[in-house]
């Protein structure tokens, strides 16, 4: 996956999370589906800023990995 794909992703997941915000009062369906794009908003992040500091570290962008929610939750506390 490049940078450009996953900044496709941000934002197609960003698109998302403000269609359901839109709604006002949000149902419990779309109170889950937010802290589930959350998650994987983070998780991109997470993976963009890796391949980031990867380059910066004179190394191969493709070493970094996609974290799981739960590593990168802790990670970013």
């Amino acid at each position: 996956m490049n940078d450009s794909k996953i900044l496709d992703d941000i934002s197609d997941l960003l698109q998302e999370e403000r269609r359901l915000r839109e709604h006002g009062v949000l149902p419990e369906t779309y109170r889950q589906r937010l802290t589930q794009l959350a998650e994987q908003l983070d998780r991109c992040w997470d993976l963009l800023s890796q391949r980031r500091a990867e380059r910066a570290a004179e190394l191969a962008a493709e070493y970094a990995v996609m974290r799981d929610a739960r590593t990168v939750e802790l990670y970013t506390r």
